[in-house]
């Protein structure tokens, strides 16, 4: 008989694709995790679904577009200037949809989430046996190595059954603050105005506080020294599925929600845009040893979405969606053994949390970015341009790629339109004071 499927699904907060080894970084952010990616399936070009947090998890959970999901919508608080807010009232994932963990049914599952956004009374939680949640702010956190400690807790009490385990890391999240041990594998402790920490953001976002170049190489020294914090912790944790856990028995998912820009594009942190360094996400599959021959890992250049997250695990338990999805498994791009690639995936991005709402549509060699507020968008040839530095901005490719767009929302019913919620929730005090912190929330709404 077959051991039982367990799946450990690991979504490290804010982690660009391009700053892990096994993606080309060359300094030394990811070695643990890359030694993973040297036996496991690297996607390439796989792409979030928004670019921050609470759209993204919706999407994880539903396999399908925010729009659908609901979760992370900006909440409308009507008064007389008509002023958005994105504060306390937001809505919930849409009560109608099956999620994840609801569609495992009996399966075990588990989930240790540490981002405010994604509080149980936003739905998050529903179907999970037990959603282990702590609010996180940028001042305060449970940090990576009590989550791979809590994980190995309960690996251990289930360890002979069939689960899903979803880990959450938040520590790449702002503020920058690693150990000191992991900070200097990377940057010096004084940098400029700058210490060992940096958590200036809002100086940043209101221009009183301009970096220079030394400062900008500083900030992205401290990120890297949290992700590489992150990958040792991780570490431990594949160490003991190695070693202790009934050798090598479970699917391990290795992944982010959105990435963070630093100052890619003249702009920093995320939420804001679609560039590759805020929606392009790292995407490592290890199958479990006893699939070695029939899962052959190698590098995807396929492109895929995060909807494809959802239908892919429900796959590895042998169940099937039981609503309507976007996703489509990953399972036939991975037993392909042969050369040739599968046909691109369109990744549709949606929901912005700051600056002016937009909307994106990866199709494998372009994108396309569009401003709802006004009749303006602009196409990036990532194959010519890796590094979206020309924006295409009108001629034939524009209004094809348009038009691709428009296709993909009518193909899966996704509205502009401004539409009622079906409930808004009012988050907890502390909540909205951890967001206040995250720089979520400014101090005057």
């Amino acid at each position: 008989m077959d051991p039982p499927t367990q799946v450990v699904l690991i979504i490290i907060d804010t982690a660009r694709a391009d700053r892990f080894g096994c993606y080309g970084y060359s300094k030394p952010t990811t070695p643990r995790m890359d030694v993973v990616a040297r036996d496991a399936f690297i996607f390439e070009r796989f792409y979030s679904s928004s670019p921050w947090t609470a759209p993204s998890f919706g999407t994880f959970f539903t396999g399908v577009s925010p729009a659908i999901h609901r979760a992370g919508k900006r909440a409308v608080q009507k008064s007389q200037t008509k002023k958005k807010v994105y504060g306390r009232e937001l809505e919930p994932l849409r009560p109608s949809l099956v999620t994840l963990a609801e569609a495992l049914g009996d399966i075990p599952s588990h989930a240790i989430i540490n981002n405010s956004f994604l509080h149980p009374v936003l739905g998050y939680h529903r179907g999970f046996d037990r959603y282990d949640f702590k609010r996180a702010n940028n001042k305060q956190l449970r940090a990576a190595d009590a989550v791979t400690d809590l994980a190995i807790h309960w690996i251990q009490q289930n360890k002979n059954n069939a689960y899903l385990l979803v880990l959450h890391y938040f520590d790449p999240h702002m503020d920058y603050s690693p150990p000191e041990s992991f900070r200097e594998k990377f940057t010096a402790a004084n940098v400029g105005r700058l210490k060992s920490t940096f958590g200036n953001l809002a100086g940043i976002k209101n221009g009183t506080f301009i970096p220079t170049d030394a400062e900008k190489r500083h900030i992205i020294g401290l990120y890297d020294a949290e992700l590489a914090f992150v990958d040792h912790h991780v570490g431990r944790l594949l160490d003991y599925y190695d070693k202790e856990a009934q050798g090598r028995n479970a699917w391990i998912v290795l992944t982010a929600d959105h990435g963070e820009e630093h100052f890619d594009h003249g702009d920093f942190e995320h939420g804001h845009r679609y560039e590759d360094e805020v929606v392009r996400l790292p995407l490592i599959v290890r199958p479990p040893e006893r699939l070695k021959q029939e899962y052959q890992a190698r590098t995807i250049s396929t492109s895929t979405r995060l909807v494809d997250i959802y239908p892919t695990i429900l796959d590895w338990f042998g169940k099937k969606p039981t609503q309507q999805i976007e996703g489509l498994s990953l399972n036939p791009l991975m037993k392909d053994n042969r050369d040739r690639q599968g046909k691109h995936r369109l990744a549709y991005m949606q929901y912005t949390f700051r600056g002016r709402e937009a909307e994106a549509l990866f199709d494998g060699q372009r994108k396309v970015i569009s401003y709802l507020d006004q009749e303006e968008c602009y196409v990036y040839n990532l194959r010519k341009d890796p590094m979206e530095k020309k924006q295409i901005r009108k001629g034939r490719i524009v209004k094809k790629m348009l038009a691709k767009l428009k296709n993909y929302k009518d193909t899966w019913q996704i509205s502009d339109a401004e539409e009622m919620p079906s409930k808004t929730i009012q988050l907890p005090d502390d909540i909205e004071k951890s967001l206040r912190n995250l720089g979520y929330i400014n101090p005057s709404e």
